[in-house]
Formats: structure tokens, C-alpha cells, sequence
């Protein structure tokens, strides 16, 4: 590996440039007020003082030195800080057993303010041993080793350029070493609240001589304005485990050299997003967006990029045979100070590949290790350019394709400066990035590491015989395909080709000509919105048939649609009996199911006349069809959903024809299937902008359910029953295996808890919905779920149908909470999902990590598939979650959903707090919030704090 900068971005990752070495403190100095220079590690090293010009003063309200009122990583209260206003004044600890790191390697940590002038300030010295400083006019912060004879090995981070130490702003520096002098830098501008990362080599040990530790500058330096919160831990201290961690933390691996003929991305089993991206330095730039929610497992080895120039000649490049062109051997990667990416070849020194035809990026896999369920994808390309716009075209190969031959190439995007689609990665894969009349030179690539056989929407292009084949596979629900075509590759207006919308499996055939030589395609989703609310099933349905006008179709388990000639048509029939509305009707849907994908239009007309029934309607008889009120372009294979509202009103029969523009035969199921058709009325939602949520499990239950008259008036609004787990056999028992709550479609479970269940929902209560959370950590419900599906399908007569309907009619439940910790199996929870919604749920999701691979694809294809169904994220900020921040988590969802985090009151759990902190944290996150919820109501008891009183610190909070 040369010329490369890898960065990274972890939430509360261990993060060890030097491996798993044990940390613990020596010495932590900390400048309180009455206790300046003692050691809060409990060792003894207490601090000597150099001159009189040092002092501990309180800590400034305002300006210099005041940002750090709090220690992030352990809450306590900072109310002093040094003041270091003297060249050459020095804090010091004399040589000490404990300070010999020779063995264990170490780490430092400090909050510095630099003073407002130029030049080079020591941080921390121990003379011949090894040394900090920053340089506020370079923006350094450089770490020094003794090399043993006399002179020092020093390396640089430099996390901002020349920015990153102004005068009088306030900073945390720190570096971790291992005893081998490999290293970590660590870096903060308290203001922005980053903490920044790069790794070195020294190539030298750790030494241990006699000379004392000393804090700030001799007199030959710059003297600091302010330190804090001084300490030093011997062995590397995890990434988590600093002292100003918050949020997101950017680490840097840097690997020195020149410009490369490839790049090679070394993995180092982290699994989630690798970002590829030119710096404005001298460097190209690794930007890694990865998460301590992400599997970390399976994934290691190398991704190497091969880069290559096609220059212009004779023989031009064509990417859609991918040959000609003339790539030259002596291409080097060489970056354009601010500009990406370009390739020096031997007619071109400057890298400016402005002139030539594209740019070649070859995939070599072969030393990248995957676990057996992963995929790589690229994710994301990104250009650097010199006009606004880039003109060229993105195309691709795979590998399965030779070059050479018709359709090897496949285009992704035209005109664009960023191509975001999710396209598998194998061995051997290229990119093309065509310049058209514009400079290309490469930006960002962004790979992620996705489950084997993901959705990800694939458009294909194929030559056979003078006509190009456009195929459209794993489209999402309701996806809809647009093919464009033009005259010259690089030229010219693309102007629409008619197409019918095709959705999971489609394929177009379309005849080249002059004036259309050249296609690209692409999908879109769109998709209505579904509130909460009345489920009903048609009292009456059927098809009828215009081939045989006298027959009767009542009893089939299909419904089938067709158009052609009046002896082939197929219309089918709906009839509802609405005996209830809502006093507040927000939105009507009419639910679906497709036996297999429809790619031409199905209408829905409304009919006036409800005098007939499914056991005599013919073709001959059929009422009259009257107006169009809701179409659909396609109809994916499932569940799919027409958006009626304004149609039905108030109680009465209702009657709909459902008719198709498709030639062939469509079959959708009837009531008479395990797939009834549903007619849903949502009512406008009662509750709270900011919803307050409670964890609770066997605390609710059973002999405990008097516990529920305490939560009724408590002011917490949602009961989240934790944990509805599910067996291999479909059923379900909450929180211990001796609580059985379904068998066989039927509720088991303790008679009393329906009535109580029922009650805390009744007026007068604050609490308005309630939800049952599947699964925990340790538990294999998903795996099973995902067993069912793939076993017995998600229709009425499924086991896993049966069981959760008995949760919803049986005890009331309003959602589904997913808690999967173990399984993350993508497409079985949307699956489960979308059986969910049919029984009228919302679902949540509460998850600690992972929300790139896992939760943000399942959000994805629910809004995909009914928008709004998925309603609310909560996310665990405690325990295996006490990094996660909802700031951090909302960058993961599209929209304007803001996630819920949860904390718990456990004084046992990472993250542990009291009502009063628990007020305090939602109040410094309010602003990104969508709500909050406690873990757990047991917890509340144990600690005696009161359910309202917590419920009460919560809604203070989010005020």
C-alpha cells in the first residue's frame, strides 16, 4: 500500500492501532479547584511545579478554556483548568516505575488551548523518551519517539490543515502507542465535536530512561493558554474508552509513498462502508463510513483498484463493447491538488486526463475474504470536474461478460456528478467513466458490504439480432422502469422510449436503428402513505369472464383480470360491508395480493349497483363498471396496495371492479384464498408529537399486571411489552418459555392481562398505544420468522400469521417492535412486515448498531412498499448502544423521520442514569429527536424512582 489515507468513521468502536493491549491510568491530573496538582488516578503522581507564572484558575464561562464543562466519558463536572500564561513554566511528575511503558506501550490524552500566535508548542515531554506537540501555523499534531541513540522519530497528523489549532479555541489531543512504537493520534476541536483519527509506524520501540514527565513548553516554545484534564494510561486505550468521545470518530490510517499504478484497500475485518475519495492534498483519500452497528465479522484482506487512461486515438474506446481505445501500460494514480483523481500515462505527466476518451477502474477481488451471506456492492461514485456539470456517461461490465462482445458494457448514469444505485462488485469488474466534452477525474467510491442475494434494483442491456433486450430484475414493489434512447453515445438529446412499467421481473425488447443506437434505463419508487386503522374483508368477490358470459366464478380462490378482444376479457368484483368508520377518517386503502408481478396498468372503477353477490354474478349480469377513481402502473407479486380516500366516507356497502390493460391472464387472490383481499380505514392518530415510550417486561404480566394501573396515569404514552418471542413452531411466549401466550391460532395466556391490556388504552390513561417487541439479544425469534416464511409463506392459514393475529385481535396491540440482535436477515423482516401490515400493525424498529446493511434497507423497501407502515426507530443509547447519538442515527433514514432514542435507568448498564440525567441527555438532544423511551420499567421499581417521575423527566426533556 502506497500514497493512501484510509478514514473511517466508528461509533464506539475499539479502535487499536497497536492490538488488544490492556489500558488502565497511571496518572490523571486534573486541575481542580483545592486539589490543582493532584493525581486523581489514586497513584501518588502528584504534579511539581517550574516557575510561577502556572496556576489552576477556575474554569472560564465563556471564551478560551470554557468549552469543556463536563467530561463526555464519564459525566463529571469540570470546574478547573491550568493556566499556563510563561514560556518555560512547566508542570512536571519525576521518573517513576509506573511511567516505564516499555512493555505495555501507552497512551496520552489532554484539552489544550493554544495561545494566539504562530510557532511550535510541547503539549508533554519526557526528555529522551518521547514527546507531543502541536504546530498551530502547520495545523500538526506530531508525536515523537527516542530512536535509542540520541535522535527522534516523529510523525505528523494533520486533521484539518493548517486549521486545525487556532489560537484561543479549545482542543482534546491524544496519542496511543504500542511498546513496538505503532501509534494512534487522536484529535478534537471541541467546537465542531468530531473526534478526528490517523494510525503511524515509528518503526522504533518504546525506551524507558530517568527523566521526568513535564507539561507545556520550555522556554524555547510556545507556552500553552490552557490545559485539562491531563491523562495518561499505560497500554492503548480503546477508541471508546477516551475521554471526549461523542459521536462519530474519523480515524486516518496513513501508508507513505508516491503515485501508484493501484490502489489497494486493505479491509482489516471491518465490515460496513469504505469510501474511496480524492483528497485536496497530495494524497488520495480512503473515507470508510463505518459503523459499530455493523457486523464486524467475515470480512478481511485486500479490495485492490486498478486505474487505467484510455487515450484518444485512432482506435476509439467503445464502453458498449468495452474495447478499443488504446489503454496505456505506464498509467500511474496521481492526484490534482483539489480536482480527484487522474491517471499519468506516459504522454500526460500532469495527470490531467481532460483529453483522454475515459477512465478504466479494474476490480481485483482475489485477496478480499467475505463471509458466505455477504456481498460487496458499490454503492456510490462521486466525480470531481471543472464545470458544474459532467457530461459523460458512467458504464459498467461485469465480469461474466467478455469484452468485446455485444453488451459487455452496461450504462448506470449520464449526466451526472454522483451515481448512487448499489451495484454488486465481483473479481474482475470495471468501470468506465466516459469525459464527453467535460474533464473526468475520479471523486468518491463508496463500497458497502450488503447480505448475499439483497434486493438491490439490476437493469441489464443485450444485442440480439440487430435489437436491444432491456432486462429489469429485483425492482422494488411498485418500481417503475424508464428507457431512454439517443442517436451517438456521447451526443445528442435522449429522448423516452414507451414502456410499461416493470416490476421484480421484466424484459423489453426494442429495434436499433440510425437514429436510436443507444439506451439507458433506469427505476423509480413511488408509493401511497397508510395510517393506522379498520380492517375489513369483502363479504362478496369474484371475477367474471367474456369468453364464457353464463359462468359463475364465486367460489375460485382467484381473481383474474385481462383485456383483448370482448370474448377474453376478465374483470373481477369487490363488494365491502363498512359497519364502522373512524369519527376521524385520514386515509382509506384497498390491499391486494398478486399471484405473480402485473407490468401493464390495473384499474380500480367504483360501481353504484351492489345488488349482486358471488354466487350468481356472470359476465352476463355483471353491474356496470362506472368511473376510474384509483390506477396503478404495475403490480409487484405480493401484497399492493390503492389509495381510496375520499371514496368511502362513512358506513355502507361498497362495491369496486378491478380491471387490467394486460393482455394476458393476471391472478390476484380472493377471499376465498389465504391472501383475502382488505379494505383498511385509518383514523387520524391520537397522541403526541414526541412520543414517550416504556420498555416493560415480566413486570406487566400475569400476577404483576397491577403494575399497570401506575403506567396508565404515569404520562408515558406508548408500552412497549417486551419480549414477545417466537418458537419454531410459529408460537409465541412473552419474556419467560413458561409464558405461552398463542397455540394454534388461539390465546393461552393469562385471561386477566386481555382485560388489563384493554384498560390501559381506556380513558382516562395517557397511555395510548401498545406495542409488543419481538425478540432480544441471545434469542433466535428472527431466525425462526425467516424459517416460517421461506416454509409456510405469510398467508391466513401460516402459523406465524395465526399467532400475531391473536396478539392483535386477542390483546389489543397497535405495532410490532423488531429487537433482532442476532439474526438481521433483511428480507424476512420486510416479508414479516408487509404480513403485519395486512393485519393492520404498524411496525417499529429499535435497533443499537447496524443501520447500514440491515435497518436502513428494511426501512427502505417498507417505505417502498407502504410508506409510513414503518413509523418509528427506536434506537438503544445505552448498553451495547451507549455510543449511539439520534443525531448520528437520523443521517441513516431518508425523510424527515428522527429516530427515538432510548436510555436506560439500570444504574448497571453502560449508560446507566437517573431521572435527573436522563432529563438532562434528551434535553441537549431534543432538537433531534422524534421522541424518547426508558429501559425498563423493572429498573424503575428496583430503584424506587417512581414511574412518573421518569415518565415526567422524559417529557421535560424533550421539551
Amino acid at each position: 500500500m502506497r500514497s493512501l489515507l484510509i478514514r473511517s468513521v466508528l461509533f464506539g468502536l475499539l479502535l487499536s492501532a497497536a492490538g488488544a493491549l490492556r489500558a488502565e491510568t497511571v496518572g490523571y491530573w486534573r486541575f481542580e479547584q483545592g486539589a490543582v496538582t493532584n493525581d486523581s488516578s489514586g497513584n501518588g503522581l502528584d504534579l511539581g511545579q517550574t516557575g510561577t507564572r502556572i496556576s489552576g484558575v477556575s474554569r472560564p464561562a465563556s471564551g478560551p478554556g470554557s468549552m469543556l464543562s463536563t467530561i463526555p466519558l464519564g459525566g463529571e463536572t469540570n470546574d478547573g483548568v491550568s493556566l499556563l500564561n510563561g514560556k518555560g513554566d512547566q508542570w512536571s511528575v519525576a521518573d517513576d516505575a509506573l511511567l516505564d511503558f516499555s512493555a505495555s506501550g501507552f497512551t496520552f490524552e489532554a484539552f489544550v488551548t493554544p495561545v494566539l500566535s504562530n510557532g511550535w508548542t510541547v503539549v508533554a515531554i519526557k526528555a529522551e523518551e518521547w514527546r507531543v506537540t502541536i504546530g498551530e501555523d502547520t495545523g500538526k499534531l506530531q508525536f515523537s519517539l527516542n530512536n535509542g541513540s540520541g535522535g527522534w522519530v516523529s510523525r505528523s497528523f494533520v486533521p484539518n490543515g493548517t486549521d486545525s489549532f487556532a489560537g484561543g479555541k479549545d482542543y482534546y489531543v491524544g496519542v496511543s502507542v504500542g511498546p513496538d512504537g505503532s501509534a494512534a493520534f487522536y484529535y478534537q476541536d471541541l467546537t465542531e465535536g468530531t473526534l478526528f483519527s490517523s494510525t503511524a509506524d515509528f518503526n522504533v520501540s518504546v525506551t524507558n530512561l530517568t527523566s521526568d514527565l513535564r507539561l507545556n513548553g520550555s522556554a524555547a516554545n510556545q507556552a500553552l493558554l490552557y490545559m485539562d484534564e491531563v491523562r495518561l494510561s499505560s497500554g492503548v486505550v480503546s477508541a471508546s474508552d477516551l475521554l471526549p468521545v461523542k459521536g462519530a470518530l474519523v480515524t486516518d490510517f496513513r501508508v507513505d509513498g508516491a503515485d501508484t499504478s493501484s490502489i489497494d484497500l486493505t479491509w482489516s475485518n471491518l465490515a460496513g462502508s469504505v469510501v474511496v475519495e480524492s483528497s485536496t492534498t497530495s494524497l488520495p483519500l480512503i473515507d470508510s463510513v463505518q459503523d459499530s452497528f455493523l457486523d464486524s465479522e467475515g470480512v478481511s484482506g485486500i479490495i485492490k483498484l486498478n486505474l487505467q487512461a484510455v487515450d484518444d486515438s485512432a482506435s476509439r474506446f467503445n464502453p458498449f463493447t468495452w474495447r478499443g481505445g488504446g489503454q496505456s501500460a505506464g498509467n500511474v494514480v496521481h492526484t490534482m491538488s483539489g480536482q480527484g483523481w487522474g491517471v499519468q500515462t506516459s504522454a500526460k505527466t500532469n495527470g490531467d486526463i481532460q483529453d483522454s476518451e475515459a477512465l478504466i477502474l479494474t476490480f481485483d477481488l482475489s485477496e478480499l475474504s467475505l463471509g458466505a451471506d455477504q456481498t460487496l456492492v458499490l454503492s456510490a461514485i462521486d466525480l470531481f470536474n471543472d464545470v458544474d456539470a459532467y457530461s459523460g456517461d458512467i458504464w459498467m461490465r461485469n465480469h461474466d461478460v467478455p469484452a468485446g462482445t455485444a453488451g459487455a458494457g452496461m450504462m448506470l448514469a449520464n449526466n451526472v456528478v454522483t451515481f448512487s444505485d448499489p451495484m454488486p462488485i465481483r473479481d474482475g469488474d470495471q468501470i468506465a467513466l466516459m469525459k464527453g466534452s467535460t474533464p473526468v477525474r475520479l471523486g468518491t467510491l463508496k463500497f458497502d458490504i450488503l447480505p448475499a442475494g439483497f434486493n438491490v434494483p439490476h437493469i441489464s442491456f443485450a444485442l440480439d439480432s440487430g435489437n436491444m433486450v432491456v432486462g429489469a430484475t429485483n425492482l422494488s414493489a411498485d418500481a417503475y422502469v424508464t428507457v431512454q434512447q439517443r442517436e451517438s453515445l456521447t451526443s445528442g438529446a435522449w429522448s423516452d422510449v414507451a414502456v410499461t412499467s416493470g416490476v421484480s421481473l421484466a424484459e423489453w425488447t426494442f429495434p436499433m436503428t440510425n437514429a436510436a443506437g443507444f439506451f439507458r434505463a433506469g427505476s423509480s419508487d413511488t408509493y401511497p402513505v397508510p395510517r393506522f386503522g379498520y380492517l375489513f374483508k369483502p363479504v362478496d368477490d369474484s371475477f367474471v369472464s367474456g369468453e364464457n358470459t353464463t359462468s359463475n366464478y364465486g367460489s375460485n380462490t382467484n381473481l383474474s383480470l385481462r383485456t383483448a378482444g370482448t370474448g377474453q376479457k376478465l374483470f373481477s368484483y369487490l363488494k365491502f360491508d363498512v359497519d364502522e368508520v373512524p369519527s376521524s377518517i385520514s386515509e382509506v386503502w384497498l390491499k391486494v395480493y398478486a399471484a405473480q408481478a402485473v407490468s401493464n396498468t390495473v384499474w380500480v372503477r367504483v360501481v353504484d349497483d351492489n345488488a349482486w353477490d358471488e354466487s350468481t354474478i356472470t359476465w352476463a349480469n355483471r353491474p356496470v363498471p362506472g368511473d376510474i377513481i384509483k390506477s396503478k402502473d404495475s403490480f409487484s407479486k405480493g401484497w399492493n396496495t390503492f389509495d381510496l380516500s375520499g371514496h368511502i366516507t362513512s358506513t355502507g356497502t361498497y362495491s369496486l371492479a378491478l380491471m387490467t390493460s394486460d393482455p394476458d391472464e393476471q391472478v390476484l387472490m380472493s377471499k376465498e384464498s389465504a391472501y383475502d383481499p382488505v379494505l383498511e380505514i385509518r383514523e387520524t392518530p391520537d397522541g403526541p408529537e414526541k412520543p414517550v415510550g416504556l420498555f416493560a417486561g415480566g413486570s406487566m404480566y400475569g400476577s404483576y399486571g397491577n403494575n399497570a394501573a401506575e403506567v396508565k396515569s404515569s404520562g408515558f404514552d406508548t408500552l412497549l411489552l417486551w419480549s414477545a418471542k417466537v418458537k419454531t413452531s410459529g408460537e409465541i411466549y412473552y419474556n419467560l418459555s413458561e409464558n405461552e401466550l398463542t397455540q394454534y391460532g388461539s390465546y393461552i395466556g393469562e385471561k386477566d392481562w386481555i382485560e388489563q391490556l384493554l384498560d390501559l388504552k381506556t380513558a382516562p390513561s395517557t397511555v395510548k398505544r401498545i406495542e409488543f417487541s419481538v425478540s432480544a439479544w441471545g434469542d433466535a425469534s428472527f431466525a425462526n420468522i425467516d424459517a416460517l416464511i421461506e416454509a409456510e409463506g405469510t398467508g391466513e392459514d401460516s402459523r406465524l400469521y395465526q399467532s400475531f393475529k391473536v396478539l392483535r385481535d386477542v390483546l389489543g396491540a397497535d405495532a410490532i417492535n423488531f429487537d433482532d440482535e442476532e439474526h438481521y436477515d433483511v428480507d424476512s423482516m420486510v416479508e414479516f412486515s408487509k404480513m403485519l401490515s395486512v393485519l393492520g400493525y404498524k411496525v417499529t424498529l429499535c435497533p443499537y448498531m447496524r443501520p447500514e446493511g440491515v435497518w436502513n434497507p428494511v426501512y427502505e423497501q417498507l417505505e417502498a412498499y407502504q410508506p409510513g407502515l414503518c413509523d418509528r426507530i427506536y434506537v438503544q443509547c445505552y448498553a451495547g448502544g451507549a455510543a449511539n447519538y439520534p443525531e448520528d442515527w437520523n443521517t441513516k433514514f431518508d425523510g424527515d423521520l428522527k429516530v427515538i432514542p432510548g436510555l436506560s435507568i439500570n444504574p448497571d448498564d453502560a449508560g446507566g442514569k437517573t431521572p435527573a440525567e436522563v432529563e438532562a441527555q434528551l434535553s441537549e438532544w431534543k432538537d433531534h429527536c422524534g421522541g424518547g423511551f426508558i429501559w425498563l420499567h423493572q429498573q424503575i421499581l428496583n430503584q424506587g424512582y417512581g414511574v412518573s417521575n421518569v415518565a415526567n423527566a422524559v417529557i421535560n426533556g424533550l421539551e
